[in-house]
């Protein structure tokens, strides 16, 4: 699984860069004594699934979403969290270098960064091997990451010329959508103009007014007010990820009033709230399609009155 997982990740980038640019994605963490962290999976309508990546005692949750390429449906991982809190989620950042410059000695690409999630346990961790490598984008895509952890630590990781663009949580929260985050230090939310401008607005103005302690129903309105109106690359999965319980809470195509959960304890993913019947099923290490989550929901019966 753990070759799989890798496999996929590095397969990522070159997935979407044969697709049209795809105007996605919202994601963010909150601080404080409980953190929470959000994202919102905006993309064309493709088959999605749940995925568990064990690598010894640790345990990383994917989602990933499916792409032909030569042929050969392979599934691409795009935001997940490990079983000690380690979260990310890495989205398109538009314009798109599509020359970059080449790749020097000891450089690395910044997909690569996603990976280590799966081994590592904290933003310090990553913070650490930004540090020591240059970060490099292919050809035709360009993404950055979001990074947080359970301590409350967050980093959003992007690419410059001849160094790292880190930007750190500073203040309550940190919000990404699909502009350069880097370029909004110091700078009010209301000031952001770029790909994705108007759900990072709407999101931060909810962070902002939301009382503490943030919790995961909060999590859920903020990706539900900030969901993709584009028709073309709607909001596909909505996840909340609570790092010290180890769950994650996801609404799929914008219907919030049926919400799964899924546990990294015990590798389940279940029926949590707004359904007639209770369901759940093990993930196993093929993971589970979206779609037959769903369809064996709604063929499920209900329990006799």
């Amino acid at each position: 699984m753990k070759r799989l997982i890798l496999s996929l990740a590095v397969t990522a980038l070159a997935l979407l860069g044969v697709s049209q640019a795809a105007p996605a994605c919202t994601s963010f963490a909150v601080g404080g004594p409980h953190p929470i962290f959000g994202m919102n999976f905006d993309y064309a309508r493709f088959p999605m699934k749940l995925l568990l990546e064990d690598n010894g005692n640790l345990r990383t949750f994917h989602l990933a979403f499916e792409r032909v390429i030569q042929g050969e449906h392979i599934f691409v991982t795009t935001g997940g969290m490990n079983s000690n809190g380690l979260f990310y989620a890495c989205q398109e950042l538009h314009p798109q270098v599509r020359t970059p410059p080449p790749p020097r000695e000891g450089d690395m690409p910044l997909y690569l960064l996603n990976t280590m999630v799966g081994r590592m346990k904290t933003v310090a961790e990553l913070k650490a091997v930004c540090a020591k490598a240059h970060l490099t984008q292919v050809p035709d895509v360009t993404c950055h990451t979001l990074f947080a952890d359970k301590t409350g630590a967050a980093l959003v990781v992007e690419t410059g010329t001849g160094r790292n663009l880190l930007t750190p949580m500073t203040g309550p929260y940190l919000a990404m959508a699909n502009f350069a985050s880097h370029g909004m230090k110091g700078q009010p939310y209301q000031n952001a103009q770029g790909c994705g401008d108007d759900r990072y607005k709407v999101l931060c103005a909810f962070l902002e007014k939301t009382s503490v302690p943030f919790d995961v129903d909060h999590g859920l309105s903020a990706l539900e007010l900030a969901y993709n109106r584009n028709p073309a690359y709607p909001t596909s999965c909505s996840m909340v990820f609570d790092p010290q319980a180890a769950e994650v809470f996801l609404a799929f195509h914008r219907d919030f009033s049926k919400v799964w959960k899924v546990s990294l304890t015990a590798g389940t993913v279940e029926t949590f709230r707004g359904f007639d019947t209770a369901t759940k099923h093990q993930l196993g290490k093929n993971g589970i399609l979206v779609s037959e989550l769903l369809d064996a929901e709604a063929t499920a019966t209900p329990p006799q009155q």
